[in-house]
């Protein structure tokens, strides 16, 4: 008889591959503070990350892909627009 953590981490280990936890299709939840919530998916552009609505792709802002000190005001400025954001779809 297997314990719950001893199922948890089977279950894990055979679906391991199955987590997609990476790339344009992981919907992210930024959050945190007063400031408004959104949901975004991150796509990759040269030196900036492109944050997008995950329903119908509209580009809501960047950021530096570096996390400079500026890419605290960006991700502030992404919740804005997020919020006030009517998806096309």
């Amino acid at each position: 008889m297997q314990t719950a953590e001893q199922k948890i981490r089977e279950t894990l280990r055979q679906t391991q591959h199955q987590f997609q936890h990476e790339g344009d299709h992981v919907i992210r939840w930024i959050t945190g503070g007063t400031a408004p919530s959104v949901h975004v998916t991150f796509q990759s552009n040269g030196d900036h990350i492109v944050a997008r609505c995950p329903l119908c792709e509209q580009p809501l802002g960047r950021f530096d892909a570096s996390y400079g000190p500026a890419t605290y005001r960006q991700l502030a400025a992404i919740r804005e627009v997020g919020n006030r954001h009517q998806c096309l779809q």
